[in-house]
């Protein structure tokens, strides 16, 4: 196509945009050695043209390698600094420091959290955002100017924090925190007036629900949505529509250009509203990345207008780009630009031939059925362009693909728009109460439909696929490598694209189909401390096997492995025993991952039966299929049995739990203490864990027949005396443990 066919200016962004990614391995020797490489590139260049006499050599190649250059050196000093601030200030004093915090993100008893903008650390001026925690109960209001003593640490989830800015974790220390001014600045006046809005919304819709997408789809704050709802979205692929963008900028400016022309503006004037409206709104919305890159891409489209030249929307594309990682260095960081990047710009590649298919059909005769035809083929072809290029972002960030994203933004962009019109008209007219009643019932009854879809379409099975298989990465790279030839060459025939695209998309379905029905039926132990877990994975499905005291935490890390593969949901949830917590952790689990059945231990005490009441009631909640299986009952997972044995000590109320894998393995668990319940039985392969009462007596064990033992914890292994081995395999504290069947 030629994409970069005489755009010198489009050839120089992208050189920016590709500088600046080069310098993310945050290495000083890989920076210096990526700068040397450019410069001597750069040199050989410049004597070629002087040789040659090639001027246009320079603007093509020349002007460009200068542009990566600039960039590498500019990101090399920005992340270079931030690694020296770490290792300045990263240790075990405690530190001084003045800032102005920007949000209280969490607040309660035992924990507060808040964003900060740093003004001094011990004294000394220092610009950084912090994310400034408390173990305790501390009031803070955005723009507040407070002078505090902290520790510093690296926060968590480094990339992510680390894409918004944050590079050091500030933990307040009791009674010595003091606030010493107020600051308002435009961007907290603007997140008053959000919230404002925001309680408008939930003062008119009834259902918290459906006031939760109305804000999350007008003004960015997804804070009101449940997990559940989240999940659905996720699943089905429309979370896109709640992450404000391109989308959402472009349908509010034709809604505020259509009520323009109403009042006859000529288009100038237009513009000139339509950019200050703009503005007003990506402020209202927190001056998200990728309304700001739309937000650039519309003043470009306004500039050309005015100084009557043709605007270039890939080149605007790119510059938005280069410009928001040139003024927000850690930016270049965030996934959630880079996704906004790459589906702008699989949608402005699909524009031909979107273009061309509703050319031929205009052969269809009625106008009605034409347009409905070219809208839903239309929609289908821009959604099938934006998912396939932001697919290797996809398998980074998130490990899989929904494939019912085309079919989601077809049916629910009209949805999301008229909320999008409806909302800001509903807040206007609030103060006239029959007609904002009318306006906000609309968009009431509207979303209600968005979140009834979304949760039926994220039931059905198989929706979600892994892309944790071996031939993704070699699949991404050959894919877009020859996408990207045949897009800077100028073909003459610009079907090939298409056609080449359409294979590659037909191709990775056949090769990820392939390879999740190939995988051999699996068996995984999970060693997490005290909470151990087992996995079986087969033909796409995914069975957990439970055998914790009930911690969330642990059994959401668990999951999250577990669903990586095959079709990324849970098939069942086991549990080898009842716990309190069990009750609160199964309820948060199922709203964030998608599981279809929970199998429990018939109670044998009132406690238990108390336990399992509550969880009846919280799956019956959660619409999913809850089964009790009794004692020396098998439960049968594809080829796989399993025996599952809990008995109590008379010296604790904690079970004793012993489980026998047969058929496709042949595997035995005992839990802690296990010997002073009953015999150790030797096969193929064991497991003793550390679930259980503290194990308290020596015991012996034969491993004559097997061919791996493994201790959960050294010592209980401190405990054991082995007998007839034979060359069996021992593993001490291992951390994950996994059998395949041949």
């Amino acid at each position: 196509m030629g994409i970069f066919y005489r755009k010198p200016f489009l050839l120089c962004c992208f050189f920016v945009i590709m500088g600046a990614i080069m310098i993310m391995t945050f290495n000083i020797k890989t920076t210096v050695f990526i700068l040397l490489a450019e410069i001597a590139l750069l040199i050989i260049l410049v004597l070629a043209s002087v040789i040659l006499k090639n001027k246009r050599l320079i603007f093509s190649f020349v002007l460009p390698l200068i542009c990566a250059i600039l960039s590498s050196l500019y990101f090399g000093i920005y992340f270079q600094r931030n690694e020296r601030m770490i290792s300045e200030y990263v240790d075990e004093n405690i530190h001084e420091i003045e800032a102005i915090v920007n949000e209280r993100s969490y607040l309660s008893n035992f924990f507060s959290l808040y964003s900060a903008d740093c003004i001094s650390i011990d004294g000394k001026k220092i610009k950084t955002e912090l994310r400034m925690e408390a173990s305790f109960y501390v009031e803070l209001e955005a723009g507040d100017i407070i002078k505090a003593n902290v520790m510093f640490t690296e926060p968590d989830m480094k990339l992510y924090n680390n894409s918004k800015g944050i590079y050091l974790r500030a933990e307040m220390l009791p009674e010595e925190t003091e606030k010493i001014g107020e600051k308002m600045t435009a961007s907290l006046a603007f997140m008053h007036l959000r919230n404002v809005l925001v309680q408008n919304v939930y003062d008119n819709i009834e259902r918290a629900e459906s006031a939760g997408l109305i804000c999350a789809i007008f003004l960015g704050d997804r804070d009101g949505l449940s997990p559940e709802a989240k999940r659905d979205f996720s699943r089905t692929g429309g979370y896109h529509l709640l992450a404000l963008s391109g989308l959402h900028l472009s349908i509010f400016c034709v809604a505020v250009n259509i009520l323009l022309r109403a009042f006859r503006l000529r288009k100038g004037k237009r513009n000139i509203i339509l950019a200050l409206v703009v503005v007003f709104y990506v402020a209202l919305t927190g001056f998200q990345l990728s309304m700001i890159r739309s937000a650039i891409m519309l003043f470009a489209a306004f500039g050309a207008y005015y100084l009557r030249s043709k605007s270039d929307s890939v080149t605007a594309l790119a510059f938005a780009a280069s410009a928001i990682i040139v003024f927000s260095p850690s930016s270049v960081l965030d996934g959630g630009l880079w996704m906004s990047v790459l589906a702008t710009l699989g949608i402005l590649i699909a524009v031909p031939f979107e273009t061309f298919v509703r050319f031929k059909l205009r052969k269809i005769e009625r106008k009605v059925l034409r347009k409905i035809v070219s809208y839903i083929t239309s929609m289908l072809i821009f959604s099938t362009a934006a998912g396939s290029m932001v697919f290797p972002l996809s398998w980074y960030y998130f490990g899989g693909i929904s494939l019912l994203s085309p079919l989601t933004t077809l049916v629910l962009t009209n949805a999301v728009s008229f909320i999008l019109v409806c909302t800001p008209i509903a807040m206007m007219i609030s103060w006239i109460p029959f007609l904002s009643d009318i306006a906000f019932g609309f968009a009431d009854v509207v979303s209600r439909f968005v979140l009834w879809l979304s949760e039926m379409l994220s039931k059905t099975e198989n929706i979600f696929v892994s892309l944790e298989y071996d031939f993704v990465p070699y699949f991404t790279v050959v894919f877009f490598g020859i996408l990207f030839i045949l897009l800077a060459v100028k073909l003459k025939r610009k079907w090939i694209v298409a056609l080449f695209a359409l294979i590659g998309i037909i191709s990775f379905f056949i090769l990820e189909y392939i390879s999740i029905y190939d995988e051999p039926l699996t068996l995984e132990y999970t060693n997490l401390g005290k909470n151990e877990y087992f996995s079986v994975s087969f033909e796409g499905k995914n069975v957990l096997i439970d055998v914790s005291d009930g911690s969330y935490s642990k059994l959401n890390t668990a999951s999250s492995d577990a669903i990586s593969k095959g079709f990324c949901e849970l098939d069942a949830v086991i549990l080898t025993h009842l716990h309190g917590r069990h009750v609160n952790s199964l309820e948060r689990l199922s709203s964030s991952y998608m599981v279809r059945s929970v199998y429990i231990p018939e109670p044998k005490t009132e406690q238990e039966l108390t336990i399992a009441n509550e969880i009846e009631n919280v799956m019956g909640f959660a619409d999913i299929e809850l089964y009790y299986y009794g004692e020396n009952e098998l439960i049968r997972v594809s080829e796989v049995e399993i025996d599952i044995d809990r008995s109590y000590l008379k010296r604790s109320t904690h079970p004793v739990v012993g489980i026998t894998f047969s058929g496709a393995f042949d595997l035995k668990y005992y839990g802690s203490s296990y010997s002073e319940y009953e015999e150790i039985i030797s096969c193929e392969n064991v497991i003793f864990g550390i679930h259980g009462p503290v194990c308290k007596k020596d015991f012996s064990f034969d491993a004559s027949e097997c061919a791996m033992v493994s201790f959960a914890d050294v010592n209980i292994y401190s405990k054991s005396t082995i007998i007839n081995d034979s060359g069996t395999n021992l593993v001490k504290e291992p951390d994950k443990l996994v059998f395949k069947c041949n």
